[in-house]
């Protein structure tokens, strides 16, 4: 759930002297990073982000004769599962209709992710993928 700016707690206070500008309250209370990867949203995130990839392309990927080949970076997105509940993450953007008819806002952040039809929704699928995608 994304936290109402005015809430302070020790835990919160902790991850904002960290650098997030944005943290956010997971629903079993725990503060963590906001975790954006674009500057205007939270500066400190995305440059942890960047610097991701600045060490992915310092891990030796480009030492030696490299004219001779090319490099790919692979991005995966996962399949699909079942439809699940469409919930924004903060309250700039005006609400889009959930596959369920309601126009969900952040305060139900607590149905972000949840299938429409349990019965349909293929848990065992999205297991193997969670399970098997970092081997990728």
């Amino acid at each position: 759930m994304r936290a109402n700016f005015t809430e302070s707690s020790p835990e919160r206070d902790a991850v904002v002297a960290r650098g997030c500008s944005s943290p956010i309250k997971t629903a079993s209370g725990v503060w963590m990073r906001c975790g954006a990867r674009i500057k205007s949203r939270c500066a400190s995130c995305a440059e942890l982000y960047r610097n991701d990839w600045v060490a992915i392309a310092r891990s030796g990927v480009f030492d030696g004769p490299v004219e001779h080949f090319r490099f790919y970076l692979l991005t995966l997105t996962a399949p699909t599962f079942g439809r699940v509940h469409r919930v924004p993450r903060d309250g700039g953007k005006p609400p889009a209709r959930c596959g369920c008819g309601a126009f969900h806002t952040v305060r139900d952040a607590g149905l972000r992710g949840v299938p429409l039809d349990p019965a349909s929704y293929d848990y065992a699928g999205q297991v193997a993928w969670n399970r098997d995608s970092g081997v990728l």
